[in-house]
């Protein structure tokens, strides 16, 4: 028996694929995790094509394939998709076919608009995310809720906080040149000193010249699909 299949091997830049590795240990702990340059949805709506190293791939998100995941003996599948879409399809198939799995999806899925969008059958699909923005927001989340908010925008969820955060990581870098020429190369150096900045999610962020992700397992959180809301698993 397998002991998980991992239905992409697409990766977030923020390195979120390792971390979640770690956090789900007993799972996940053997599976390698690629890095995706790009991707494209098939014709089919039930692939997802991507490139890495030079080289193609296609991913079958099919109900055939989720029928060769049960027969495999599968026992949790890591679904590595950014549109809701096909996340959904794929979950729905799994179900129809007996695939009846933990199921763990990644930070491109966590939105509101994919919670607010899917039926009761992907209740207990569970999905990593920095921040729960949308539904379960720390103090400094919910800061940034009230400031979309203010601005006639409904909170969606991670994108808007990786976002926010790039643009904090930024201006840190700025601050810490007061009175300096600002050119590429010192904003780099700059962020390579960048530690604990202000930002708007949890955990501790800190850049050097070996670590670009900055990004680590403190800033993650599980959540769980419930009754189209992702809820904090604690």
């Amino acid at each position: 028996m397998y002991p998980c299949a991992v239905v992409t091997y697409i990766a977030n830049l923020f390195a979120i694929g390792r971390p979640l590795c770690k956090s789900l240990d007993t799972v996940l702990r053997d599976v390698e995790v690629g890095l995706a340059v790009q991707f494209v949805v098939g014709d089919a709506a039930e692939t997802v094509m991507f490139g890495l190293d030079g080289h193609t791939y296609e991913i079958d998100l099919s109900a055939k394939n989720a029928t060769k995941l049960r027969n495999a003996g599968a026992q949790a599948v890591f679904l590595q998709v950014s549109i809701a879409a096909l996340g959904a399809s794929f979950v729905k198939a799994a179900h129809q076919v007996g695939l009846d799995v933990p199921t763990y999806a990644n930070a491109g899925l966590a939105q509101r608009s994919f919670a607010e969008n899917v039926g009761p059958e992907l209740n207990g699909l569970r999905v990593l995310s920095i921040g729960n923005l949308p539904y379960d927001p720390t103090p400094g989340e919910a800061e940034l809720a009230k400031m979309l908010e203010a601005a006639g925008k409904k909170p969606q969820g991670w994108g808007e906080l990786t976002g926010v955060n790039a643009l904090m990581a930024a201006l840190g870098a700025i601050d810490a040149q007061k009175g300096k020429d600002i050119t590429g190369q010192s904003m780099r150096d700059a962020l390579e000193t960048l530690c604990d900045f202000e930002k708007f999610s949890r955990g501790k962020v800190c850049y050097s010249a070996k670590d670009h992700d900055g990004w680590h397992e403190d800033s993650l959180v599980v959540t769980e699909v419930h009754d189209k809301q992702l809820r904090t698993i604690k």
